[in-house]
């Protein structure tokens, strides 16, 4: 095993992205480990410190001076720890002033004076092919820093701590990709390893439509026309990948179908897959999440009550719950398998008028907005105000309704109250779809109109009635005001039915809050669950890989049919199940496969 792992990402200690995640999550084990001796390097941004995400230390002596030393070629670096990522050691690096510093060097066809940023692009193309002539300005940004981060490790490696020691260094996607082709260049005595969570050609197709999953397994041992870079208009970013993946100790990738596709987008199979874990231990004990969850659905019914009690009379409190998130990305992420399939759901229920619980689906996906609905925000503070004043009279309400129980109020108190009722305000005849203002005609949004064309309409007799709420959910938002954790938690089923999903935590994070957790066979995490889990597990993999839309459709309304009929206690059981299912991929697990990529990046000669 080596004596130093330093880690390179552009999310290290910088919440943008799922990497973060993984990295933030795997840290406690790499600490425990590794000790002092796990050094992250992270692209140095001021939120990192704003939201408390890493305070600086002072390095140790020679470290400092280093710095001094690199803060006059315009690197500047900043020491200390990622308070959110155990506390392991990172160093932020900022090369904004270095990429602008001019450079004397030979092209081949004659001396020339320009800036380091474009003779870091040349040294890429010379000795790599990395063709960047018309790279977007993003390519030239992070290819800068990771190449400076390329000079802080090599200088590093040169300080008497670290001479001699085995050191392997893993680099995070194209992102970090320059730290990695500028260690071998220069041949600075360290392992390498790169890690791609998705290709970039490969998530561009996909965005495009095409089945990228289903095409790459379908064409195992071929290689895709390079061609379809230009195509895409991310060359730049390909190459760099394709050179990583090849001249990496070690490349890895996070889980058997990104293998698949690297083999056919990168043309280079996976020395090991480095399969993603989630860390189980640090949610919160069972008092403390049981409390949470108590008080969150007790919030998030009031705001659905709120949200259709002026147009109708329902019941609310027994409802089920169920959601999808992801980036809008309609079709990558199954927001039209979800809606689709709502729909069917609801055609099959709304045919037995019996059925008169409720099924509250909500879309959680940001889009470009103007704030929430003034509508929305006045009912549902108005509707607080009316059960606080309920509340003090008779803490005992009903298990139906607001309404049904402000009927059984007499005098002025209830005389009042029904008058508040009456003043709550409604656009239209029917509950809205989305309950923000979007900054575009609501007509022209995929996700209204395909609820529209599939029937979910939010009307009196529909079953299924859908609340399409499209920010971040966070305790600024305007409306629920909560962090999405926490609204996972008053949830009772989550639904991530993507086409194209490298691996996937968002299902693993959903039954860590004892969420029933419905994926996909086309996505990383899927593929790896479908085979080890039990058929009442809380855990669903539905077929997508190998089946038609409708099959795929029909499966998960039937399955969603199934948890409506379940009894309360039924479905408690499986909730509890999907969280005891899901251990399996806690990174106790999972750390073996990193600690196997660093064994066979150290046994390289």
């Amino acid at each position: 095993m080596p004596d130093y792992v330093f880690e390179v990402s552009s999310e290290a200690g910088r919440k943008i992205g799922g990497i973060y995640t993984v990295l933030r999550s795997k840290s406690a084990y790499m600490k425990e480990k590794y000790g002092e001796n796990y050094i992250l390097f992270g692209y140095y941004d001021e939120i990192c410190e704003q939201r408390g995400d890493f305070v600086r230390e002072e390095p140790p002596a020679d470290m400092a001076e280093l710095f001094v030393r690199l803060r006059g070629e315009g690197i500047s670096c900043r020491y200390g720890r990622w308070v959110k990522g155990s506390n392991a050691k990172l160093i932020l690096v900022d090369a904004k002033r270095f990429s602008e510093k001019l450079m004397n060097y030979n092209d081949g066809s004659g001396d020339r004076t320009d800036q380091q940023s474009n003779y870091i692009k040349f040294l890429f193309w010379k000795n790599y092919g990395i063709d960047s002539m018309y790279s977007q300005w993003d390519f030239t940004e992070y290819v800068n820093w990771s190449y400076a981060v390329g000079i802080v490790i090599k200088q590093i490696m040169m300080l008497k701590d670290f001479v001699g020691k085995k050191t392997v260094v893993g680099n995070h996607e194209w992102l970090a990709g320059g730290a990695l082709l500028y260690l071998k260049l220069k041949q600075v005595p360290v392992k390498t390893m790169f890690t791609t969570h998705a290709t970039t050609l490969g998530r561009s197709i996909a965005m495009s439509g095409r089945n990228l999953t289903l095409e790459a397994y379908k064409n195992r041992g071929k290689v895709i026309d390079q061609n379809e870079a230009v195509t895409f208009g991310v060359q730049a970013k390909h190459g760099l990948e394709v050179a990583c993946a090849k001249n990496a100790d070690v490349f890895t990738t996070v889980s058997e179908t990104v293998g698949v596709e690297c083999e056919y987008v990168l043309g280079k199979k996976p020395d090991v897959i480095t399969l993603n874990g989630f860390n189980f231990e640090h949610f919160e004990t069972k008092k403390k999440k049981d409390k949470l969850v108590k008080y969150v659905k007790k919030e998030l019914f009031e705001f659905i009550e709120s949200y259709f009690m002026p147009y109708y009379t329902q019941d609310y409190k027994d409802g089920l719950t169920v959601y999808i998130t992801a980036r809008y990305e309609y079709v990558n992420k199954g927001f039209d398998v979800f809606i689709y399939s709502l729909g069917k759901l609801n055609r099959m229920l709304k045919a037995n008028k019996k059925n008169t619980r409720r099924i509250f689906a909500f879309v959680f996906a940001p889009s470009d907005i103007a704030g929430p609905r003034p509508h929305v925000v006045s009912n549902y503070l108005l509707y607080d105000k009316i059960y606080e004043t309920i509340d003090g009279i008779d803490a005992s309400r009903s298990k139906v309704n607001l309404q049904t129980t402000i009927k059984g109020i007499k005098g002025e108190i209830g005389t009042n109250l029904r008058t508040m009722i009456k003043s709550m305000k409604k656009i239209g005849e029917l509950p809205p779809i989305t309950c923000f203002d979007l900054k575009y005609p609501e007509e022209n949004d995929v996700v209204v109109k395909a609820c529209r064309d599939n029937g979910l309409n939010n009307g009196p007799d529909d079953v299924v009635k859908v609340i399409f709420y499209p920010t971040y959910l966070s305790a600024a938002d305007g409306l629920l005001s909560m962090s999405y954790y926490d609204i996972m938690g008053g949830m009772d089923v989550g639904i991530f039915p993507s086409r194209y999903e490298p691996y996937g935590l968002t299902p693993v994070e959903a039954g860590a809050k004892n969420n029933i957790s419905v994926t996909s066979d086309s996505t990383g995490f899927g593929m790896y669950i479908k085979d080890k889990i039990k058929e009442n597990s809380g855990v669903k993999v539905v077929k997508m890989l190998d089946a038609s839309f409708d099959q795929t459709t029909d499966e998960l309304a039937n399955y969603l049919k199934g948890l409506y009929e379940m009894k309360p206690k039924q479905l408690d059981k499986l909730k509890k199940s999907a969280f005891e299912s899901l251990k399996i991929v806690d990174w106790s697990e999972m750390m073996k496969f990193y600690y196997q990529a660093y064994e066979f990046a150290e046994s390289k000669k």
